[in-house]
C-alpha cells in the first residue's frame, strides 16, 4: 500500500477533470479524493497497491482528452487509509 500526492497545474477549467480523475481512480481501485485548488490546479491524494497506483499515475501524467497539463509533481505521503474516493 502506498499514499501519493499529486498537484497537476494546467489548462483545465471546464474540462469535468474531477469526474475523470474520479472514474479512472474507481477503474484502478484507488482510494482518496481529488479537489480543485483554483482554474489551473487540482490536487490528489491517491492511495492504494503498488501496481494499480503506478498505472494510476501514469493515467495523471496524460489526462483525458481536452485538458492540457503543463506540470504534473508526485510526492509520497503517509497513509491514511481512505477507503472510497471522492471529490473536494
Amino acid at each position: 500500500m502506498r499514499h501519493v500526492n499529486v498537484k497537476i497545474r494546467g489548462k483545465i477549467k471546464n474540462t469535468g477533470i474531477r469526474f475523470h480523475v474520479m472514474s479512472e481512480a474507481y477503474r484502478f481501485h484507488i482510494n482518496g479524493e481529488v479537489k480543485r485548488i483554483n482554474d489551473e490546479l487540482i490536487e490528489i491524494d491517491a492511495e492504494g497497491p503498488e501496481i494499480p497506483l503506478m498505472q494510476f499515475l501514469e493515467w495523471c501524467k496524460i489526462g483525458p482528452p481536452g485538458c492540457i497539463f503543463e506540470n504534473v509533481q508526485f510526492t509520497d505521503r503517509e497513509i491514511c487509509y481512505y477507503t472510497s474516493f471522492n471529490m473536494v
